[in-house]
């Protein structure tokens, strides 16, 4: 079993005890994205792990903790949460450039750093505050739950 499948499968776990249901796995093609903002076409380091956790489970959201989904159906996805920063869009803010945004919790924005490579749990208002910086997704997703079994006592 790989790290991803592991930290999906913890987490998961945890949202089922407490009463919540994981998202089924992503079905489509995981294609490059062009993100802007600053941040190159080829991604291959976000599209591996990324990809990765989505064909376990199309993103996460579950008690405020969210991690975007590919499928384009939801209206929560990747695409519309990165696209929507954009500065044709009117939500820009240069603070992001270099980052791909890939989810949030109550106080957090998590980001894919395309400079360093690092998968990043930032403070929302100070974006430049980085609270959490991980080598793997799979870390910022450990990271998450154990916060997640933290604030419900588990």
């Amino acid at each position: 079993m790989t790290e991803i499948n592991k930290a999906v499968n913890l987490f998961n776990g945890v949202c089922q005890q407490l009463g919540g249901e994981p998202n089924p796995p992503y079905q489509g093609e995981v294609n490059n994205y062009h993100f802007s903002r600053g941040i190159e076409d080829e991604q291959p380091e976000f599209w591996k792990q990324y990809g990765d956790f989505v064909r376990i489970s199309d993103g996460i959201d579950f008690d405020g903790i969210i991690f975007h989904p590919l499928s384009k159906e939801d209206d929560n996805n990747i695409f519309l949460n990165n696209d929507i920063l954009s500065e044709e869009k009117g939500l820009y803010n240069e603070a992001l450039d270099g980052f791909i945004v890939i989810g949030s919790n109550d106080t957090d924005t998590f980001v894919f750093n395309t400079e360093n490579k690092k998968w990043e749990a930032r403070d929302r208002i100070a974006v430049d505050y980085v609270y959490d910086s991980c080598d793997t997704l799979s870390d910022l997703i450990i990271v998450q739950m154990e916060r997640l079994k933290k604030r419900h006592g588990l």
